[in-house]
């Protein structure tokens, strides 16, 4: 019985959340800003190394959590000079 309940209320909590537009936005601004979600960080390491999901999936796991580690830091970086840039030119 308890289980039935956690699954329904999974589903309708899914439903609710996780619709069309929302995920849609979330993306866009995973996009603009970066995310810490393991899909999207997949999509960023394809783009970047002009990988595809053969080859993604082909490379060792210490490999890819450290490629992974080093481009998020990179990203963090990047996004921090350009709010010191944007400081600057006030």
């Amino acid at each position: 019985m308890r289980k039935k309940l956690k699954e329904r209320k999974y589903l309708r909590n899914l439903l609710e959340e996780d619709t069309y537009y929302k995920k849609i936005a979330r993306w866009k601004h995973a996009l603009r800003n970066g995310s810490d979600d393991e899909d999207f960080a997949d999509f960023v390491l394809i783009d970047a190394f002009g990988w595809s999901w053969d080859e993604l999936n082909n490379i060792p796991e210490q490999k890819y959590l450290a490629i992974s580690k080093i481009l998020s830091l990179k990203n963090a970086e990047e996004a921090k000079q350009a709010k010191r840039q944007k400081i600057k030119k006030r």
